[in-house]
């Protein structure tokens, strides 16, 4: 049970937890973004950093970027709302109830895009023009009161985890603790991975005060910011996995400040692995809410899920509403008379180039899931010929086909998908491939382009060696990740058997499909049940993951008629596509939900399916409205039609 506490009953805990001494070694303060934007400091949350960032990189286009996505979120969230149903649902995704879109895309989702563009323009872009620039220059903004507050705990043994990059403890630490301690820097404990450990020793010798500071997403005195996809998707190393271990498994207070509990990849998992691992807990949780509580009439409080995610690996649970410096008043160190820092006024004036605004805002439509067309004027689609050469490599940044394959511009798609697939085999060698197969799936990959774009896929794509597709994913290592060659081709296999299964028509049809296919899904399984248990570590992208969920649920579903097992991992992967903010990859959810169910009211013909179904259908309808996606509405229909075959026969 979580208990909400106010300010004086969370003195006298942290009172109780103090060593006789005074000192607070058992206290662990969780720290995000919220403590950086009081004043004087003054720096942003993650959604108006992620507006000025568009405004900069893609400012042609953004507004009508955040119009398309606001509507379609309204829409989305409206359904995911009405469609909650904790019911029937098993221990393995009770805490990952439900997720809702923002209505900003993900920072670390457009940060990933737009390091992705910027790697590959031609010319370079200089430093100075980056939108990098901007975060690099929040180091120019001065400590505020929280800063103080937490170099104190430090100097008194406590432990501070934070998820920001800025060096404003450290700032504040320097002077409060005068000459007589420092923060130093473990440089072996981030060798290898982002998190970086800072102890507090006395200045003069090597004596530890137990003070610690971890920046668990990297720090801005180095370049291995965590703030992009490809960092946050990583779990936790041994070496923090371990140290988080303890202090949970200690007799610590937790308190939990200015932090949303948004880092589903990395912290929200390894959360909710200790909870079911571990029966018993000791040590105890306090969520420190800087909004208003939301009190039911029978007292309790409103938890969000990511609040209870992190709460639920705590023997003892609190929550409140109030502010550090109401918790922390008898602080002796103040700011020094700093100006406010104006963040603002260090957005570089000099925007992307124009050519350049129009391919990341083609790229940010495919991600998210809005239809170029309803961004960029029709007339506009297709970038002059110099334009190409902003790209190094077409197949994997391929703004052009990806707009024909939106458009279902069947001309287009043929001419780019022919003109990237003869750049890339021309191009091979660049290329690390794990072994010869690997580098024949690239290029069958390459080769079914085209025709997946036109769903003209054909059973010559169920030929390939499952056994090397496994050890390939399974010898998958830091420095060889798996591709979208196994991932597009693994998901391929799974799209044909369901184009497959909704040409059937009779019985008999059915029961040939199934006898035929049987050893094919099975065979198919293994390596999605491998990505599946090894996660994001070991793939490129996260949604090759997502993907893999709804693969298996659709398998589980045909082959296996564990419907149960399906709709937790198609609700699993609708989850994490919410989190990178990829509504094409949650509407692909959506409608393979629909043909599930469709396949469940085959066998069963009951009406409460046919009544789910048409209500699914109703809300995919609204939503794709909005985002006006041909290829979602092809298939929609396509499910629909085999329906009214059977249900009206």
């Amino acid at each position: 049970m979580i208990v909400n506490i106010n300010t004086n009953k969370l003195k006298l805990m942290l009172d109780d937890y103090k060593t006789k001494s005074g000192n607070m070694e058992n206290y662990v303060f969780w720290i995000g973004a919220g403590i950086d934007c009081v004043p004087p400091t003054n720096l942003p949350l993650s959604n108006e950093l992620v507006r000025q960032i568009l405004n900069f990189t893609c400012s042609d286009y953004a507004d009508k970027i955040l119009e398309v996505l606001n509507d379609a979120t309204v829409e989305i969230n409206r359904f995911i709302a009405s469609d909650y149903d904790a019911e029937n649902m098993s221990d393995a995704t009770q805490q990952i109830r439900t997720n809702q879109f923002s209505t900003i895309p993900r920072l670390e989702t457009l940060i990933e895009l737009l390091l992705r563009c910027e790697q590959h323009m031609i010319p370079k872009i200089k430093s100075e023009e980056s939108f990098i620039s901007l975060i690099t220059s929040f180091r120019e903004a001065p400590p505020n009161k929280n800063h103080y507050i937490l170099a104190d705990a430090i100097l008194k043994g406590a432990t501070i985890i934070t998820v920001n990059y800025t060096l404003l403890i450290q700032e504040a630490f320097q002077q409060i603790a005068k000459q007589s301690y420092v923060l130093e820097e473990q440089q072996e404990y981030s060798e290898t991975d982002l998190v970086r450990l800072f102890l507090c020793k006395s200045k003069n010798g090597h004596e530890s005060t137990g003070g610690k500071l971890y920046h668990i997403h990297g720090a801005l005195s180095g370049g291995n910011l965590g703030n992009s996809l490809t960092h946050v998707k990583k779990p936790f190393t041994s070496n923090f996995s371990q140290d988080l271990t303890k202090l949970l498994e200690g007799d610590n207070i937790f308190l939990f400040l200015g932090y949303s509990g948004s880092d589903s990849f990395d912290v929200n998992r390894f959360f909710l692995d200790y909870a079911r691992k571990k029966k018993s807990k000791r040590s105890t949780g306090i969520y420190v809410s800087h909004g208003d509580l939301e009190i039911k009439p029978n007292k309790e409080v409103v938890v969000s899920d990511k609040q209870l995610i992190l709460l639920n690996a705590f023997k003892k649970k609190y929550i409140l509403q109030a502010e550090l410096t109401d918790i922390f008043r008898d602080i002796k160190y103040v700011p020094r008379n700093q100006k406010d820092f104006n963040w603002k006024d260090r957005i570089p004036k000099i925007g992307y180039p124009r050519k350049m605004q129009k391919l990341l805002a083609i790229d940010l439509c495919a991600f998210l899931g809005i239809n170029i067309e309803k961004i960029i004027n029709t007339q506009d689609w297709l970038p002059k010929y110099e334009e190409k050469k902003n790209y190094t490599d077409w197949f994997k940044f391929h703004p052009c086909l990806l707009m024909a394959k939106l458009q279902q511009n069947d001309k287009l798609i043929i001419r780019y998908g022919k003109f990237i697939t003869e750049y890339e085999k021309n191009n091979i060698h660049k290329h690390n491939f794990a072994n010869r197969y690997n580098e024949q799936l690239y290029i069958e990959h390459l080769d079914s382009v085209i025709p997946n774009a036109l769903n003209q896929l054909t059973d010559s794509i169920f030929n390939i060696d499952f056994s090397k597709i496994y050890h390939i994913i399974q010898d998958a290592q830091e420095n060889s990740l798996i591709g979208w060659e196994i991932s597009a081709r693994l998901h391929q296999i799974v799209k044909r058997l369901i184009y497959k299964y909704l040409e059937c028509s009779s019985e008999d049809e059915f029961s040939n499909f199934f006898a035929q296919h049987e050893s094919l899904a099975n065979s198919l399984i293994d390596p999605l049940e491998l990505i599946k248990n090894r996660g994001y570590k070991y793939v490129i992208e996260m949604n090759q993951y997502h993907l893999s969920l709804r693969d298996l649920s659709v398998l589980s579903a045909l082959f296996k008629n564990d419907y149960q097992t399906s709709k937790e991992l198609l609700r699993l992967s609708s989850y994490y596509y919410c989190e990178v903010s990829s509504m094409d990859g949650w509407i692909g959810n959506l409608l393979t939900r629909i043909f599930i169910i469709t396949h469940k009211l085959r066998q069963k013909k009951e009406q409460y399916l046919q009544d789910e179904i048409m209500y699914l259908e109703s809300g995919f309808n609204i939503i794709n409205s909005v985002l006006g996606f041909e290829r979602h509405a092809i298939f929609a229909k396509k499910i629909e039609n085999f329906r009214k075959g059977f249900i009206f026969s």
